[in-house]
């Protein structure tokens, strides 16, 4: 009994490792995206997200 509770527990850590793992790659995959376009999100008051909504803002100023 004791043992399934610590592996339910471990696996809930790793899952909470792995999901920030992945946004971290996201938000810095996105901001290697707009420095290599040559802007700041700060600069357009665009938030960082990963959204489909972020990417095409991104998009947009560029388009601009």
């Amino acid at each position: 009994m004791n043992r399934a509770i610590m592996d339910l527990e471990s696996t809930k850590r790793n899952k909470k490792l792995v999901r920030s793992f992945f946004e971290e790659k996201t938000i810095s995959f996105a901001a290697a995206q707009v420095v290599s376009l040559g802007f700041t999100y700060l600069a357009f008051g665009v938030l960082l997200s990963a959204t489909d909504r972020g990417y095409a803002l991104t998009i947009r100023i560029q388009v601009l």
